[in-house]
C-alpha cells in the first residue's frame, strides 16, 4: 500500500497551454451594423491613430477622386479624370478633403473597372463599403489594399461584392 501511494503521488501534473481570450484587448471589434461590421470614415481615422495598419471595413459615400499625386488634386464634381482612386466621406455632400478617406482602385481589379468615377460618374454620392487595410495614402489615413467592396442601398443591403 505504501508503494501504491508513493507512485500515485509522483504523477506529473499536465498543464494546458494558455489560450488567448476572445475578449483580449488587442482584438479589434468595430461596431456592428445589421449583419455586417463597418466603421465610419471618422472612426477609421481614429482606429488608425490608435492601432496602426489594421484590417477593417469602412463605409461611406463616394464624394470624388484625386487627380494627380496629392490631396490638392481632389475633384468633387464631373468631369472626373482618375480611375485609380476614390474619395469617400461620412456625409454624401462633403467637399472638404480633410474629411475624406482615399481608397486605392488597383489596376487590373474588378473594383477599379466597376467603381472609378471617370467611367461611372453616376456612382457619385452612392453609399459603399470597402474591406482592407488602413494605411497612409496620399499622406492621410486611407486604404491601399482592398479585399472586397459593396455598393450599398440606403437600407444597407448588399448590391455587389467581390
Amino acid at each position: 500500500m505504501i508503494i501504491c501511494i508513493f507512485f500515485c503521488a509522483c504523477d506529473k501534473e499536465v498543464l494546458e497551454p494558455d489560450k488567448p481570450s476572445k475578449n483580449d484587448s488587442t482584438e479589434i471589434v468595430p461596431p456592428k451594423h445589421g449583419d455586417s461590421t463597418f466603421v465610419s470614415v471618422g472612426m477609421a481615422q481614429t482606429l488608425f491613430e490608435e492601432q496602426g495598419e489594421v484590417e477593417t471595413t469602412v463605409r461611406g459615400y463616394i464624394v470624388g477622386c484625386i487627380s494627380g499625386t496629392s490631396l490638392s488634386g481632389a475633384l468633387f464634381e464631373p468631369p472626373f479624370s482618375s480611375q485609380s482612386n476614390l474619395l469617400i466621406a461620412d456625409d454624401s455632400d462633403n467637399v472638404i478633403v480633410t474629411k475624406c478617406f482615399p481608397v486605392s482602385l488597383a489596376a487590373g481589379t474588378d473594383y477599379r473597372k466597376n467603381l472609378n468615377l471617370k467611367d461611372h460618374p453616376n456612382l457619385l454620392h452612392r453609399k459603399v463599403a470597402f474591406q482592407g487595410y488602413l494605411q497612409k495614402y496620399f499622406r492621410v489615413v486611407g486604404m491601399k489594399k482592398v479585399f472586397a467592396y459593396d455598393i450599398l442601398s440606403d437600407s444597407n443591403s448588399h448590391k455587389n461584392c467581390q
